[in-house]
């Protein structure tokens, strides 16, 4: 998977995902370790890269043995996990309203999800 060498992803998103795959049974420490993030970190916020990112999801795909892991991830997370712009999404009266405003500012989440 290729992704842009200057993207980066909020560390809230990060700390969601990651207790999200600890209730689905997989070990943070063990997931932080293969993708190379310092676990120490999470919780002093800042970003992580792009390849991060990736190297995160490919280790919770391997370490839970389960390739619908994305999806028994995304049955776990709150809004908070996807920091204000989540709250936000939650605040919208339609599909359409929730997607203008995704695209106005999910680049605070994250920059290597979608470039508009």
């Amino acid at each position: 998977m290729s992704i842009d060498q200057h993207s980066t992803v909020a560390m809230s998103v990060v700390r969601g995902i990651l207790h999200a795959a600890e209730i689905i049974g997989v070990e943070p420490n063990k997931v932080c370790n293969e993708a190379g993030i310092d676990h120490a970190g999470i919780e002093a916020g800042g970003r992580i890269t792009g390849a991060q990112f990736v190297a995160l999801w490919e280790a919770i795909t391997r370490l839970s043995n389960d390739s619908y892991s994305g999806l028994h991830i995304g049955e776990q997370t709150t809004p908070s996990s996807a920091h204000i712009v989540g709250y936000l999404l939650m605040n919208c009266r339609t599909i359409g309203q929730a997607i203008d405003r995704y695209l106005r500012y999910q680049q605070i989440v994250s920059n290597s999800l979608l470039e508009v």
